[in-house]
């Protein structure tokens, strides 16, 4: 099982393929995924006196793209030439391929001066999977990312991403709450408009630490800070003074009639934000979906550690029993176990998995002694 197991990498032979390429990269090492390059093409491309020039153009690209991946050791499919509007066509390939995530650049197929293409809009806006758009001149090693919160769903999920790709980088996170004060009331209504902000404010400040005590965050390097204002406008001025690398926000789902949507908020901060940022909608870009069949000690390991890695403490805790079920004495799983409850604050069982380990050193170490005892005088 990979936590990761595909990329889509749409590209448009723009300047911005090679930066999404270099920020694919750490990426795909990282989780050992798979990238799917769809080339999009015009469909005028397809004009018999220049069909040949340019399919001879576009096959030379991905070529060396795909060798750029293949050095890293980056396993590559098969790429996919298309031809005509691009959005559908995303749309379509990360479906049939049921990617993780979607690897875009801020103007795919449409170089205007907007900071957010229309295609690249739309395909955040319509895509079920995360979406990652990817601008120019922000790094993706030592990151520092953003992720805002208004307790809906759509915000849980993204912070849950957030989460995890904090622990998968390093990074630093922050999280951030934005109350919006009242400005005015009524002239029918009589009441002091700072004490009612005060006390709106209060309860806000509950519903911000409910919320988070419920994520986590255990060993984390992560600050939260609760700013008033519009919510749109402090996002964009958070990224701008905190130099951030990366922002995650959530989107909601579908409508009544099955149209996908994009929160407001959302929606007018991707548009003007600078830094580069992840959409999500119903589906996290971490894969959990585990194989039934136990297969070796070693391969349940490999997967515990990269769920402890991606704070997936639980998670990673039946990779450990897994191990257990294998062989009941595998010492390392019960201190392993052991080690995750205590980042969970579950001390009865940490305890119980250490002394469940110990006894086992003992019997082991007993039964070494008494294996000596029986050669010595059995000589």
């Amino acid at each position: 099982m990979k936590l990761l197991e595909k990329i889509l990498l749409p590209i448009d032979f723009s300047e911005s393929t090679d930066l999404q390429v270099d920020n694919i990269i750490p990426i795909a090492k990282i989780y050992e995924s798979e990238v799917i390059i769809l080339a999009l093409l015009p469909e005028d491309a397809k004009i018999k006196s220049v069909f040949n020039l340019i399919k001879e153009s576009v096959t030379t690209k991905i070529n060396q793209i795909n060798q750029k991946l293949n050095a890293e050791n980056i396993k590559t499919s098969e790429p996919s030439i298309v031809y005509g509007e691009p959005v559908e066509n995303v749309l379509k390939t990360a479906r049939v391929h049921n990617v993780n995530v979607i690897i875009l650049p801020s103007h795919l197929c449409n170089h205007n001066k907007e900071k957010l293409g229309v295609y690249t809009e739309k395909i955040i806006r319509r895509a079920e999977k995360p979406v990652w758009v990817i601008k120019k001149g922000k790094k993706i090693d030592n990151l520092n990312i953003l992720c805002p919160i208004d307790f809906s769903s759509a915000s849980e999920r993204a912070l849950n991403n957030a989460i995890i790709l904090t622990r998968i980088f390093k990074a630093k996170l922050s999280i951030i709450s934005v109350f919006t004060p009242i400005r005015s009331l009524s002239i029918w209504i009589e009441a002091d408009l700072e004490d009612e902000n005060k006390k709106s404010k209060d309860e806000y400040i509950g519903r911000v630490n409910e919320f988070i005590s419920k994520q986590k965050l255990n060993d984390l390097n992560y600050s939260l800070d609760i700013i008033d204002g519009d919510p749109v406008e402090e996002i964009l001025n958070y990224t701008e003074k905190n130099d951030i690398d990366l922002l995650i926000m959530g989107t909601t789902g579908r409508n009544s009639i099955g149209k996908a949507l994009i929160g407001s908020v959302t929606q007018e901060v991707v548009r003007h934000v600078n830094c580069s940022f992840i959409t999500t909608k119903s589906i996290d870009i971490i894969n959990l979906k585990l194989d039934n069949e136990i297969k070796s000690i070693e391969t349940h390991v490999e997967i515990a550690k990269k769920m402890e890695e991606s704070g997936l403490y639980e998670e990673a805790i039946t990779q450990y029993e897994t191990c257990l079920k294998i062989n009941s004495m595998h010492i390392p799983a019960h201190y392993s176990i052991a080690k995750l409850y205590k980042k969970i604050n579950k001390i009865d069982k940490a305890n119980y998995y250490e002394k469940l380990a110990s006894d086992l050193m003992d019997r082991i170490w007993d039964r070494k002694i008494e294996d000596e005892i029986k050669k010595f005088y059995t000589k």
